[in-house]
C-alpha cells in the first residue's frame, strides 16, 4: 500500500466530503473536506506523486482528533458549514454538448436537494454553438426567471466567456470547492461554470453546494464587484 492508499484510507474513515478516484494523470485526490465541531478543514492533494508518507501521517495525527461531520458538508461563509440545503432562489442551468452530461447530474443533484431548478437546455449530445446557451443564461438573469446560473461546457470557459460579455452576469469557471468559495466571497459571482470534461462529477456536486452556500463579504469587495458593471471607462 503506498501512500496514496494509505490517505484514502485515512480520510474515509474521518468523514470525507470529496471522493478518491482516477483520471487520466493517475491517482487523483479530490478536495479532502473534513468537518470538526461546524468547522470546515480542507485539504488539496493532487497526483501520487505529491503525496507524500509523512503527509500521510501529519493529516493522520489531525484528523483523527476531529469529530465526524456529514459527508457532504460544504464550507459556508466564513468557514461555516452547512449540512442541509438553504432556501435559495431559482438556478437556471445551460450548457453545450460537452456539458450536458455534467449538467444532468447537476440537474438531479439539485432537484435532490430540493432547490428549484430550471433546464435552459441543450437537451443531448449533438453538437450546438456555447455562445446560444450562455445566451440563454443572460435572457434568463436578466429577466429575472432564475437567481443564480450554472454554465457547463468542455471547459466551462469558453461559455463563461460568453456569458460574461453582459454586464448583468458574474460567470467564475471554478475547478474546486476552494474557488468556488472565493468566487462567491470576494467576487459575487452569479454564475458557476464548469468544465464538463475536466472535472469529476463529485467534485462538480461540492463546487455547486459550496457556491449556492457561500454569500458576498461585502466589504471592500462591493466596490470592485460594483465596477465589473460599469465598463465606460474601457472605452
Amino acid at each position: 500500500m503506498d501512500a496514496c492508499d494509505q490517505l484514502r484510507q485515512v480520510v474515509r474513515r474521518n468523514g470525507i466530503a470529496g471522493d478518491v478516484g482516477g483520471d487520466d494523470f493517475g491517482c487523483h485526490l479530490e478536495d479532502i473536506s473534513l468537518v470538526d465541531c461546524g468547522q470546515h478543514r480542507l485539504f488539496h492533494c493532487f497526483t501520487r506523486s505529491l503525496v507524500s508518507d509523512a503527509m500521510v501521517r501529519g493529516i493522520d495525527a489531525i484528523v483523527t482528533k476531529w469529530h465526524r461531520g456529514p459527508a457532504y458538508a460544504i464550507p459556508r461563509g466564513r468557514g461555516k458549514v452547512s449540512p442541509q440545503p438553504m432556501n435559495t432562489p431559482r438556478i437556471a442551468l445551460a450548457s453545450d454538448h460537452a456539458g450536458f452530461a455534467l449538467k444532468s447530474v447537476l440537474l438531479n443533484t439539485l432537484g435532490a436537494w430540493q432547490i428549484d431548478a430550471l433546464d435552459l437546455g441543450t437537451t443531448g449530445t449533438d453538437p450546438v454553438d456555447y455562445p446560444d446557451y450562455a445566451m440563454r443564461m443572460i435572457a434568463c438573469l436578466v429577466e429575472g426567471r432564475a437567481g443564480q446560473g450554472v454554465l457547463v461546457c468542455g471547459t466551462g470557459i469558453g461559455i463563461a466567456m460568453a456569458a460574461n460579455r453582459h454586464s448583468a452576469v458574474r460567470a467564475a469557471v471554478c475547478h474546486d470547492v476552494t474557488s468556488a468559495v472565493l468566487a462567491r466571497r470576494h467576487n459575487d459571482a452569479n454564475v458557476l461554470a464548469l468544465g464538463g470534461r475536466l472535472i469529476g462529477e463529485e467534485t462538480a456536486r461540492q463546487c455547486l453546494r459550496a457556491f449556492i452556500d457561500t454569500r458576498f463579504d461585502g466589504g471592500r469587495h462591493t466596490r470592485r464587484v460594483d465596477k465589473l458593471s460599469h465598463t465606460d471607462h474601457l472605452r
